[in-house]
């Protein structure tokens, strides 16, 4: 009987083995590259460096001087059709952009442009002040990017007014689990509100709207 128990003991202990490496790979966001865009050198509160304005052709650097609701960094942009060609290695990445309507006078479809990522276009007729809900506050757009030619190929292109861009925050896409090239190629956009002092806080604020247990019951976490 203590035979038994034992050799069962140990089969346990494998199927956990073999659990814990064919489980899932998941996806986790390594931080790259955090440009102010218009701006200078700048360490937020949560410690990350943002380096100065670079890799961009064409605009023209802007300031604010009224104050971005708990946000400083979004007090100076770039505006205008502009092209940023980032070098990157090639492989997988989220990228974050963050913008605040600077006119405390503008109403919606004041300010309206097309953001393209590697040729592609992946918000169309985005409107500063209707992500943000209100001038003088910041907003953030992301979008998964597969990089294949060595640059992340970013483009504002201007509908109403020129655009404005505040900053480029870039995130390699890693794979805990599994090989790097093995990540998943997924791609998506959210659009967020900034409100704190640190834009990688704004990736922690959201309104939940649902959540669907799929395939089963209600439950409570």
């Amino acid at each position: 009987r203590k035979k038994e128990i034992m050799m069962m003991m140990q089969w346990t202990i494998v199927l956990w083995i073999v659990a814990f490496l064919m489980r899932p790979a998941v996806a986790v966001l390594q931080p790259l590259l955090f440009i102010n865009a218009g701006g200078s050198a700048f360490n937020d509160s949560f410690g990350d460096e943002w380096q100065a304005d670079d890799y961009f052709i064409g605009g023209k650097a802007m300031q604010t001087n009224a104050s971005i609701t708990n946000c400083t960094l979004y007090e100076t942009a770039r505006s205008g059709v502009v092209h940023y060609n980032i070098p990157v290695e090639n492989g997988l990445y989220s990228i974050e952009l963050g913008f605040a309507e600077y006119d405390a006078n503008a109403t919606i479809s004041d300010r309206i442009f097309d953001i393209y990522l590697q040729g592609n276009l992946v918000f169309a007729g985005f409107d500063i002040l209707k992500s943000a809900g209100a001038p003088l506050k910041a907003s953030i757009l992301s979008n998964n990017v597969a990089v294949l030619g060595g640059f992340i190929l970013l483009e504002l292109r201007s509908n109403v007014s020129d655009p404005v861009l505040s900053t480029i925050a870039i995130y390699e896409i890693m794979s805990s689990g599994a090989p790097r090239e093995a990540a998943a190629t997924v791609s998506s956009s959210v659009t967020r509100a900034a409100m704190t002092t640190g834009h990688r806080a704004a990736m922690t604020i959201g309104q939940l709207v649902v959540s669907i247990n799929c395939g089963g019951d209600a439950f409570i976490d």
